[in-house]
């Protein structure tokens, strides 16, 4: 009984010990074959990113990035820049900001400075382009309250031709009955319509949103239509993302392409700045001292709720930045209180729970009521220890 029990326990280690010698160049092979696998995925990824459609575009940035394949950031700083300087190829859908900002965010995400001139130079040219826009914007805009002017002066020379015919006095310009034009300039949009549309807001100013009917529908395989559709970005899109890269990547290389848009027309373009400054001083000490600079001048408070952000999370220590963010806790102004609330959630400060719970017992706005219920949260669920910078 014996040798046969022991007869059965080395059939089982022989057919165990087979098993796992035969069972070696089957996961020898398995291994080949995922390397032959991702190899291929590779391949059609960068020859996608070069040559192919509006969405293979985006979704081989989208692997690439994902992946953090650093070999291919040349690759990508070429295909970020392409035709961006070329203003007729910028219609062209598989040039469209949706697609541009896929290849910032990959670049991003590699985080390696070799990505900092094309993304640095690709920056220059965005801005640029939203510059031009803008002038565009105006210019319509000056043309329309031309048009505008013309007309009014037009139904004032009518109206007083009528009254003079009739041997009555010309009409008193301060006449509070005098007939207007309704002036549809191209800085007050209409009313925001549904996604699906064509447009982003209504050319009518009496357009009602219950309007339906009267949205474009678009075809889903023409990749122009879609990708304005589905992804709707502009330039400052392309803008506000090089700046998130900028921060990622973490390196001095990038500072001095950042600080010079501290001084730029535009406020929101001032914040982007000054939150991808504050990001690049987590390693690098040098970008703070531009902001402490530039925030003395600084005229906008939402910006400056952002470059106390960024000073504060490089040197929690930065009292006189500290304190203008509770005074800006107090603000009227909705934007602000949600910005400065947005800041102090980030910044997760132990001595900001106090000021916090004073704020949430004041605060009527049901967002922002949230919002303060998880600044207070992150407040105090790391900071058990007193706070000791």
């Amino acid at each position: 009984m014996k040798s046969k029990t022991n007869k059965i326990k080395f059939a089982l280690i022989v057919t165990t010990a087979m098993a796992l010698v035969f069972s070696m160049p089957v996961m020898a092979g398995s291994e080949d074959d995922a390397i032959a696998l991702w190899k291929q995925k590779y391949a059609d990824a960068i020859r996608d990113l070069r040559f192919g459609s509006t969405f293979e575009k985006i979704n081989a940035a989208r692997l690439l990035g994902a992946h953090r394949k650093s070999e291919y950031i040349r690759l990508l700083g070429a295909e970020l820049l392409n035709n961006m300087e070329q203003q007729k190829f910028l219609q062209m859908s598989t040039n469209d900001p949706f697609v541009k900002v896929h290849m910032a965010w990959a670049l991003g995400e590699i985080e390696h400075p070799l990505a900092i001139p094309d993304l640095s130079r690709a920056l220059d040219i965005s801005m640029e382009l939203v510059k031009k826009d803008n002038e565009l914007v105006k210019q319509i805009s000056d043309q329309q309250t031309g048009r505008n002017e013309a007309f009014q002066k037009y139904l004032d020379d009518t109206e007083n031709k009528l009254r003079q015919e009739r041997g009555l006095p010309a009409k008193d310009k301060d006449d509070p009955y005098k007939i207007q034009v309704v002036k549809m300039g191209y800085d007050r949009p209409g009313p925001l319509v549904n996604p699906g549309h064509a447009y982003p807001n209504s050319p009518d100013m009496y357009w009602s949103l219950s309007d339906e009917f009267k949205g474009q529908s678009y075809n889903y395989r023409f990749e122009d239509q879609r990708v304005r559709m589905e992804g709707g970005a502009n330039w400052m899109n392309l803008v506000r993302e090089i700046f998130a890269s900028l921060g990622k990547i973490e390196h001095a290389d990038a500072i001095d392409g950042v600080k010079k848009y501290l001084d730029s027309d535009y406020p929101i373009v001032r914040a982007y700045a000054a939150q991808s400054l504050g990001n690049i001083g987590r390693s690098v000490a040098a970008a703070p001292l531009a902001l402490k600079e530039k925030y003395a001048t600084e005229k906008n408070e939402r910006v400056k709720i952002y470059m106390a952000w960024a000073i504060l999370v490089n040197d929690k220590s930065a009292f006189e930045q500290y304190q203008d963010l509770l005074k800006f806790l107090q603000s009227p102004d909705d934007l602000q209180r949600y910005d400065c609330i947005r800041v102090l959630s980030d910044l997760a400060m132990g001595e900001s729970e106090e000021p916090l719970k004073a704020a949430l017992k004041v605060e009527h706005r049901s967002t922002l009521r949230r919002m303060l219920q998880q600044a207070i949260h992150r407040s105090k669920i790391d900071n058990i220890l007193p706070v000791n910078y």
